[in-house]
């Protein structure tokens, strides 16, 4: 809802919007700087692997919703751009 309301705005990413360091309460979260960039992330790479993995599980199942695989390609095109 704070996105939606413009409260936050994250950060673009090839599989949706990440919530920006400052976005986030991390009050009496104990975690390293490093470790928050981290979770913060996504690996490029790894989520072309997983790209390939979704469309096999995706084609097991006989007359999906179009918005399913309309959402499918747009994180596999966002990825390979």
């Amino acid at each position: 809802m704070q996105l939606r309301d413009g409260e936050v705005t994250g950060v673009e990413s090839p599989v949706g919007i990440l919530p920006t360091k400052d976005e986030l309460n991390t009050d009496g979260l104990e975690i390293d700087p490093a470790d928050l960039d981290k979770l913060l992330t996504i690996d490029i790479d790894r989520w072309k692997q997983e790209i390939g993995f979704r469309q096999a599980h995706l084609e097991q199942f006989a007359n999906l919703p179009e918005e399913i695989w309309a959402a499918h390609r747009r994180v596999a095109d966002a990825l390979a751009d």
